[in-house]
């Protein structure tokens, strides 16, 4: 197979382009939907374009979660950072999650001037998780509120849940970080990558991204401050920065920004971290969020005996209600079936969202000093 040139790894896209927003280079693929329809957020993960939501000319659309959304009216936002990719434009080695959440933040913003009550979700896969406070907060500050943010096997910022590498990461001349370093078992991400795309392909028929597509047209470094705080020193490029500016950078316990979490989590052993530990991490996330954002302080003292049960067990069962299993692995929304599966929950779990917050909301204000019997919550009537 022919190996793309430097002119072709550049070229855009349909759907894509190139933007400087707050000062940064933005590479993102936009397509509308229906403004009546959510708008999804796609947060890609660690030295892979955004692109692996929507594909490349030649791929077979419906392998890609943007075909599934189409089908739903959705829209589809696909911002990518900026890296060695010639297609990103300039890399900007020093780039800190919460500068990048802002330049996302205000990309989304832009997309919604004209339909400002448009539904947002955001889906954040892999490393993209790192994003998922400091984007909460740019948000805000914007006076924008996602519906959600939806895992797709992503890591929050929180030190230590990294899978660790035993050899480390490359830096490119530019100070990025290539993620090129191998696991215990001597086996790189590319590698396990590769055999994975390969895996779907084989199961379907015909290839998702082909290993030379995969290379030249998806792959690139990243800015090393994008992989979040960590208690082992940064690799890469950039200032030196300690744990407690990173953890402030990406908002990492700033509970009052934590979004309404849920979570797709993957059933395949090739991805045991995320397999074994999601749901129970992104539930904590949920409850800390719900009982800090979404409850008033002291809110709940007022509510009756009934109405606190009913309070409690909407915030307890919120984690188990905001979560859904496909097969595969760390790629499971690729290929069509693990696509259109992964957008169906997506689409699933926004509803559980919304039904969750108007649970509370009815609850905050209907069961003051009443019974929570007297008048059924939405999750009741759901129930019944």
């Amino acid at each position: 197979m022919a190996t793309r040139t430097q002119d072709d790894q550049g070229r855009l896209f349909p759907g894509e382009r190139r933007d400087t927003v707050a000062g940064l280079p933005l590479l993102a693929y936009y397509r509308a939907g229906d403004p009546a329809r959510p708008l999804l957020v796609f947060l890609t993960g660690g030295g892979i374009l955004a692109r692996v939501a929507y594909g490349h000319p030649g791929s077979d659309h419906r392998d890609f979660p943007d075909y599934w959304l189409a089908q739903r009216g959705w829209g589809l936002l696909a911002p990518s950072y900026p890296s060695d990719h010639p297609a990103t434009g300039p890399p900007v080695p020093d780039l800190g999650i919460a500068d990048w959440a802002r330049v996302i933040a205000r990309a989304i913003a832009r997309r919604t001037l004209s339909h400002p009550d448009r539904t947002i979700v955001v889906t954040a896969w892999s490393m993209g998780g790192k994003i998922a406070f400091a984007l909460t907060r740019a948000l805000r500050e914007l006076g924008l509120v996602q519906a959600c943010l939806v895992s797709l096997a992503a890591t929050p910022p929180f030190p230590g849940l990294a899978q660790r590498m035993t050899t480390l990461d490359g830096v490119t001349g530019s100070g990025l970080r290539t993620l090129t370093g191998t696991d215990a078992r001597g086996v790189t991400r590319d590698e396990r990558w590769r055999a994975e795309l390969t895996a779907i392909g084989a199961g379907q028929g015909r290839p998702v991204i082909e290993p030379d597509a995969f290379l030249s047209l998806y792959r690139c470094a990243i800015p090393p401050r994008l992989c979040g705080p960590e208690t082992e020193p940064v690799i890469g490029g950039g200032p030196a920065t300690d744990l407690r500016t990173e953890l402030l950078d990406a908002n990492s316990f700033a509970v009052g920004d934590y979004p309404l979490c849920a979570c797709v989590v993957p059933r395949a052993a090739t991805d045991p971290w995320h397999a074994l530990t999601d749901e129970a991490i992104w539930a904590g996330v949920t409850a800390r969020g719900l009982s800090a954002r979404y409850i008033p302080a002291g809110g709940f003292r007022s509510l009756s005996d009934t109405g606190w049960t009913a309070l409690r067990r909407v915030v307890v069962t919120a984690p188990r209600r905001l979560s859904r299993r496909v097969d595969g692995g760390h790629f499971f929304f690729l290929g069509e079936r693990g696509a259109g599966a992964t957008v169906a929950a997506i689409a699933g779990l926004t509803e559980e969202a919304t039904d969750v917050i108007a649970t509370i909301e009815h609850i905050l204000t209907r069961h003051t000093h009443q019974s929570a019997a007297e008048e059924p919550t939405p999750t009741d009537q759901k129930a019944g």
